[in-house]
C-alpha cells in the first residue's frame, strides 16, 4: 500500500502483535475487535501520520480487503476433530447449540461446513443480527430469544475473554474458556468458570 514499514510495524503493535515476535495480546483487539474496529485502528494511525482522515480510511478499507482475498477460507480452517465430535455428542443429548461470531455471516457458514457442523446448530448470530457486538451481552440474548431458552440455562463456550465477559453480562449459567495458544489461565481468570483445554473436556451427566 506504499506505506512506511515503520508505520506498519506501530500498526501492528496497536492491533496487540508484537512485530517482533508475533505475540498476541489475548485482550488486544486483533482478538476481540471487529473487523470494522481494526479498520478505524489503522486509519487512525494513518491519520496520525499525517495523511488526510478520508485518504487514511481508504488506505485502510483497501488493505483490508486485499488481505481478505489473498487466502480462501478453506486454506485459512484449521479443522479440529473433537469439535465435531463434541457438538455431534450436543445435539444427540438433545442441547440446543449455537454460534455466536463476530465475522461475516456467509464466511462462518463457509467455516462451519469444511468442519463439517453447519447442520448440527439451530442458530447462527453474527455481527449484523444486533446493535452491540461482543462483549454486550445483546448475541446471547437474541441467540435465547429465537431458541426459546432462558440465559440462566445457558452454558457460554469461547476462545476469548471477550466471549466470557459476554457470557457473564448475559448471566448464563456457566462460562467455560477454552485454551486455543492464545489465551493463557490467567487470561480467563477473572471471567471463566471453568478454563479447559480440549472441547474433549466438556461432558454431559445425566
Amino acid at each position: 500500500m506504499g506505506i512506511s514499514p515503520i508505520i506498519g510495524r506501530e500498526i501492528l503493535a496497536s492491533f496487540g502483535m508484537d512485530p517482533d515476535t508475533g505475540c498476541i495480546d489475548p485482550r488486544g483487539p486483533l482478538v476481540q475487535a471487529s473487523e470494522e474496529d481494526e479498520v478505524i485502528i489503522a486509519a487512525s494511525i494513518l491519520y496520525r501520520k499525517g495523511y488526510p482522515w478520508d485518504k487514511a480510511r481508504e488506505i485502510a478499507d483497501k488493505a483490508f480487503k486485499i488481505a481478505l482475498n489473498l487466502y480462501s477460507v478453506e486454506d485459512l480452517t484449521k479443522p479440529l476433530p473433537e469439535v465435531r465430535r463434541v457438538v455431534a455428542r450436543l445435539k444427540k443429548a438433545g442441547l440446543k447449540t449455537a454460534v455466536a461470531t463476530l465475522d461475516d455471516y456467509q464466511r462462518t457458514l463457509k467455516v462451519l461446513d469444511i468442519i463439517g457442523v453447519r447442520d448440527f446448530f439451530d442458530c447462527i448470530v453474527g455481527k449484523n443480527d444486533v446493535k452491540s457486538t461482543k462483549p454486550s451481552p445483546d448475541m446471547i440474548f437474541t441467540i435465547c430469544r429465537k431458541l426459546h431458552v432462558v440465559p440462566e440455562k445457558t452454558v457460554m463456550v469461547g476462545d476469548s475473554v471477550n466471549d466470557m465477559i459476554m457470557g457473564k453480562r448475559a448471566k448464563v449459567a456457566l462460562t467455560i474458556g477454552v485454551l486455543n495458544g492464545i489465551n493463557s489461565p490467567d487470561s480467563f481468570s477473572s471471567w471463566a468458570d471453568v478454563t479447559i483445554h480440549s472441547l474433549l473436556e466438556i461432558e454431559i451427566r445425566d
